[in-house]
């Protein structure tokens, strides 16, 4: 009797801890994706003014100092097809920014390209290419879970603790019934 009602605590408590770790653990990886993209985005929006008015060499200094801080490569197409920043071949996502003016993120196997453009003094619309990559989108997730995980054998362990110490009060009075009947 002690340990069928152990175990009915213990698969009540496994299904509950279940429902709620696995989609914290999905929730987690999802503030992580966001953080990371969030980061890069910032990291791209604060160069779109430079880009459209500094001198080049003013940008040329602001954009590598931003690449050797930032957490992915951030690259600067400018119209007259130079490059500055972290070496990068021009996506279909840069072409379309160009062509476009849009602001776009772009999932892909290797991460994810954030992309703005941004209309200048010369001819034609630079674009800022901020990329994330995919490791930099699960920084940090394994060992959350893992954590998690501990804390969900953890409290299950507890709560077995809890119920093996319940179910003895509750089957001793049974038990002493049982041997005076006998």
């Amino acid at each position: 009797m002690r340990r069928r009602l152990t175990l009915l605590v213990g698969a009540t408590m496994g299904l509950a801890l279940l429902a709620f770790v696995v989609p914290l653990a999905l929730l987690l990886r999802t503030v992580a994706q966001d953080r990371a993209v969030v980061a890069a985005s910032a990291d791209a929006q604060s160069l779109v003014s430079l880009v459209g008015t500094a001198d080049p060499d003013t940008l040329r200094f602001s954009v590598e100092h931003m690449a050797a801080g930032s957490r992915g490569p951030v690259t600067v197409f400018l119209p007259d097809g130079s490059v500055l920043g972290t070496p990068a071949p021009r996506t279909s996502a840069v072409r379309l920014a160009a062509r476009a003016g849009v602001i776009r993120t772009v999932e892909r196997p290797d991460g994810r390209e954030i992309v703005v453009a941004v209309l200048g003094r010369q001819d034609g619309t630079a674009v800022i290419r901020a990329f994330v990559p995919a490791a930099e989108l699960t920084r940090g997730v394994t060992q959350a879970w893992l954590v998690l995980v501990g804390l969900g054998v953890a409290l299950l362990l507890l709560g077995l603790l809890v119920a093996d110490r319940l179910s003895r009060t509750l089957v001793a009075p049974i038990a002493e019934l049982s041997a005076v009947s006998h």
